[in-house]
């Protein structure tokens, strides 16, 4: 039986640029895709909006 050895494949660690122009035209041809995009957008920004636009306690009872 022989052993071989493997030699261990390099990994790079440089960051990987993102190419806009590319992802813009994916999403052109992806409708679905925009339009889901655009309610998450939607979305985070209510979520942060939202202590400014009901500026009341949301655990505060009022009985009365």
């Amino acid at each position: 039986m022989m052993l071989t050895q493997e030699t261990p494949v390099p990994v790079s660690t440089a960051k990987q640029r993102i190419n806009w122009a590319k992802l813009f035209w994916m999403l052109r041809k992806s409708p679905l895709t925009l339009i889901g995009g655009v309610i998450m957008i939607v979305m985070l920004l209510m979520m942060v909006v939202s202590p400014w636009i009901v500026p009341h306690d949301p655990n505060a009872l009022d009985l009365t």
